[in-house]
């Protein structure tokens, strides 16, 4: 009983809720936001606009990212956060039908993140459902999650004993649209399991980032 009690103030001690980021960060959660926003207007130009911005974040793409529970959706006739996409996107609407061939020409980029580019992946999920993505990180760790026009997400973080390293305080269970962690880890390469769950009433894509 005592060793459960131990554990428990163990993972409430290293509960971390979201912080400033770093700039690198900041700049590409903007750009997924600004893309996010505008794919939902009817507005070319502010999508090109806003594809330009995210050029300029200068990502990579999240290869060292592995499911590990659940069962995530195909993003066919979902947004994806990708600029060969976008700039397709804003020449015709209907290519969003096709969104899987863009993410398959992205993942074979392969893993990066090296000198200080932020990685990022497009993921989608069911009404409802949830799934668990394993990563590592080391240090100062920043994710951040970006939904598409609609979609609203829960994210919890949790180190290899389960002990939550992140955990929401606000809506955490209606979601929202953005979400935000930074977690001080040991100077050493750290597996995190990231919960994502889809509270919105509609299947929907989501951008996930990571330093």
């Amino acid at each position: 009983m005592k060793k459960l009690i131990v554990s428990i103030f163990m993972c409430m001690g290293l509960l971390t809720s979201a912080q400033t980021f770093s700039a690198a960060m900041e700049k590409a959660v903007a750009a997924c936001v600004g893309l996010s926003e505008s794919i939902g207007s009817t507005s070319t130009a502010g999508l090109k606009a806003a594809n330009m911005a995210l050029k300029k974040a200068d990502i990579v793409y999240f290869g060292d990212l592995w499911l590990e529970k659940g069962k995530d959706l195909s993003v066919d006739g979902h947004f994806i956060f990708d600029e060969e996409f976008v700039d397709s996107l804003a020449e015709n609407r209907l290519i969003i039908k096709f969104s899987s061939r863009y993410m398959r020409k992205r993942a074979s980029w392969g893993p990066g993140g090296t000198g200080g580019r932020i990685k990022m992946t497009t993921l989608a999920l069911e009404a409802g459902a949830s799934a668990v993505w394993k990563s590592v990180n080391r240090k100062l760790a920043e994710y951040a999650l970006v939904a598409e026009p609609g979609g609203l997400f829960t994210m919890t973080i949790r180190d290899e004993k389960g002990c939550a390293l992140y955990s929401e305080t606000v809506n955490n269970k209606q979601g929202a649209k953005v979400r935000k962690a930074q977690i001080k880890l040991p100077d050493k390469i750290t597996k995190l399991y990231i919960e994502i769950k889809n509270t919105g009433r509609n299947d929907a894509s989501f951008a996930l980032l990571s330093n």
